[in-house]
């Protein structure tokens, strides 16, 4: 019993710390990203999520190209959306029953067999109720920021980076979805501005809870 309650401690203690260090804590005072406008971080092309996935399908077999699990796109140090995209695949045969791929720039990357997904505290094997229907895959990721930024009024605040999940909603039994979140340049510093989901079959915006005034100058007393 002792072993069991020691084991839990430490999962919080992993939760607690990858979420300082992640984009919800600390990390959001980084210094901004080189982000001027545009260009891949080693001189490649920025591609959009499913372009990104014909490279990725490339390195599985035709029987798991159409079993994604997720899709993944972390911020990016020298553009406003993802320059390396990770994709997840339902491989009953791997450990976690899944397969990830890695896309860098516009090159293929790592391929290996899942695991825990610190990132997102994902710490138990895959099932394939999990995998996306690939006729839902309609919305890319550049249509799904250019959906959100057309219903907010940033204020004149710069965007600085964005991040994309792609993932079914199990919990609430929706459709599947990207999950966007939005960091902004405050003061030269990467501040966390809200975060904005948009179902990927319709469009259709699920949820959004964006504030650009979080980045807006301090007022000077």
């Amino acid at each position: 019993m002792k072993r069991r309650v020691n084991l839990w401690k430490a999962v919080a203690f992993l939760g607690i710390w990858v979420w300082v260090l992640g984009p919800g804590g600390w990390a959001e005072a980084a210094p901004v990203r080189s982000y001027r406008g545009g260009g891949a971080g080693s001189g490649g092309k920025v591609l959009t999520a499913f372009e990104a996935k014909r490279i990725a399908d490339r390195a599985v077999g035709a029987e798991l190209r159409e079993r994604i699990l997720e899709i993944w796109g972390p911020r990016s140090p020298t553009a406003l959306t993802p320059t390396c995209w990770q994709f997840l695949y339902y491989d009953p045969g791997a450990a976690y029953r899944s397969r990830k791929v890695v896309v860098v720039d516009d090159r293929l990357g790592a391929v290996e067999t899942g695991g825990p997904d610190w990132e997102h505290l994902r710490l138990v094997p895959y099932k394939e109720g999990e995998v996306v229907e690939p006729w839902r895959l309609r919305i890319d990721s550049d249509r799904a920021l250019e959906i959100v930024q057309n219903r907010v009024a940033w204020k004149g605040v710069r965007l600085s980076t964005v991040t994309f999940w792609l993932r079914k909603d199990l919990n609430q039994g929706g459709p599947p979805f990207w999950h966007l979140q939005f960091f902004a340049d405050r003061e030269g510093y990467e501040k966390d501005i809200g975060y904005a989901e948009v179902a990927v079959d319709t469009g259709e915006i699920l949820r959004m809870r964006i504030e650009p005034e979080k980045a807006l100058p301090k007022a000077r007393g």
